[in-house]
């Protein structure tokens, strides 16, 4: 038994029977993108790819204006996240703490919703996109 298991399947449909073939009764955290099937997974079993995540920001932050200015502060965001776990991650520091400096993080999710708010259309269109996934941050 391991502890931690990565999966890939190349599948020739992608729908739902494609996600359940290699997941079926799968009860751990699953790390996922923003496909439609996945959204079958409790909120509290489910977490969104930061991968794709940093992606779409750092394309929000190549537009000119209010959505690449946006798109930077997410990125900012972002990184401080990651330079917080990973410290988690080598033992430097707790769990707990890193929870505490998470809380007025999560409240930025304003960003996103000022982005599905403004007038570049891609960029609204994806942070309306994970606003309906927030939950799975």
């Amino acid at each position: 038994m391991t502890a931690t298991v990565t999966v890939f399947l190349v599948h020739a449909r992608r729908g739902e029977v494609a996600a359940q073939l290699p997941l079926g009764a799968f009860a751990g955290t699953l790390t996922s993108d923003r496909w439609t099937p996945y959204t079958r997974w409790a909120v509290d079993s489910r977490q969104l790819c930061w991968a794709h995540l940093w992606r779409h920001f750092a394309a929000f932050a190549e537009v000119p204006g209010p959505a690449g200015r946006r798109g930077r502060a997410l990125l900012a965001e972002t990184d401080q996240l990651f330079a917080w776990w990973h410290r988690v991650r080598d033992g430097t520091q707790a769990r707990s703490t890193f929870r505490t400096y998470m809380r007025p993080l999560r409240q930025r999710e304003i960003l996103l919703w000022l982005g599905s708010q403004g007038r570049h259309a891609p960029t609204a269109a994806t942070c309306r996109e994970i606003l309906v996934v927030a939950p799975v941050l």
